[in-house]
């Protein structure tokens, strides 16, 4: 998944049954059962009683973190991914890092977001992770709420760079530099995203 799934973080997925003792499987496969049925307040209970007892279990903690984000609850999030980064470290699993980037700009925690996310950028690069564009999209996000719009362009134009069919960052990108009365450079972002979505969506029929 990407950000352009409707809140949802780009590593969701997985089941994390793996090493969880015997007597909370039940337990957690009810939790990724509402999960899969999207009721999300269910599934956040059952994963949050697996989690207390597993708090380093990478898994509880991403699909914990994950319908925790989907149910408008970024603040908890915060905490369930902060816990496992203070405990393991920020390079122990990136997407779990990613996770606390993303929960501190849902909750409006630009600064922490922005440290996060900054220093994440790197690692994700020098690793080619797939999440590269979603990071470099809400870090470019979280500098223009900063104040930073000079910095957020350029993060918002490697965005796109790595990800040319990334909509929501060219549109990020656009409104940013008509922002800044930047308008003949806007058009061009705003004619360009138009044409990448125009060729998505006809590569999409073409395989239908």
């Amino acid at each position: 998944m990407t950000a352009s799934d409707e809140g949802r973080p780009g590593y969701a997925g997985g089941t994390p049954r793996r090493d969880v003792p015997e007597d909370l499987r039940q337990l957690l496969d009810a939790a990724v059962r509402a999960d899969s049925l999207a009721d999300y307040g269910v599934a956040a209970d059952g994963y949050e009683t697996v989690w207390r007892q597993r708090p380093e279990q990478a898994l509880v903690v991403l699909s914990l973190g994950r319908v925790l984000l989907l149910s408008d609850r970024a603040s908890d999030a915060r905490v369930v991914f902060a816990d496992y980064v203070q405990r393991r470290g920020a390079l122990a699993n990136l997407e779990i890092t990613f996770g606390l980037g993303l929960a501190a700009h849902r909750s409006g925690d630009y600064v922490m977001a922005s440290t996060v996310l900054d220093d994440l950028v790197p690692h994700l690069r020098e690793a080619a992770h797939p999440l590269l564009p979603d990071a470099l999209y809400y870090l470019g996000h979280t500098r223009a709420k900063l104040g930073q719009s000079r910095e957020a362009v350029g993060v918002l134009a490697d965005a796109v760079y790595e990800r040319l069919t990334f909509r929501e960052a060219w549109h990020a990108l656009g409104a940013l530099l008509l922002r800044r009365g930047r308008l003949i450079r806007a058009m061009r972002i705003f004619f360009r995203a138009l044409s990448h979505d125009r060729r998505r969506r006809r590569e999409a029929r073409q395989q239908t």
